[in-house]
């Protein structure tokens, strides 16, 4: 998916009061393209799945999205597996998994290193 496709996405997200889950596994989300979805994240209350697997996201992306996923109080699972953390994202999701405590399942396979250290 393009970036110009997840921006589609994220900003239906944000007025949609339907979609309870969202799947973008293996899509090519990327860092750039997480931007526009962290925010709708933020915002969404209705959406409860998200799969983000293998979606291309390095650390500056995942931390984008975790300060979404913090603000979200209506997330109860969270695939991010098969992304690639760093030292950051990791304290990112940390503190997301602090601030969010509707939050179940968190899903962090295969996501490098740093998770392991």
């Amino acid at each position: 998916m393009s970036e110009q496709g997840v921006a589609l996405l994220a900003s239906a997200l944000q007025t949609n009061a339907q979609l309870r889950a969202l799947s973008l596994q293996g899509s090519s989300v990327g860092d750039l393209g997480v931007v526009p979805l962290a925010r709708a994240i933020r915002h969404s209350r209705t959406l409860t799945s998200l799969n983000l697997r293998g979606c291309g996201l390095t650390g500056e992306g995942l931390v984008l999205l975790a300060g979404g996923v913090a603000d979200n109080r209506g997330l109860t699972a969270l695939d991010l597996s098969a992304n690639t953390m760093n030292g950051a994202a990791v304290r990112a999701v940390a503190r997301a998994m602090r601030l969010n405590n509707g939050l179940k399942s968190w899903l962090l396979d295969d996501c490098g290193d740093s998770l392991t250290a």
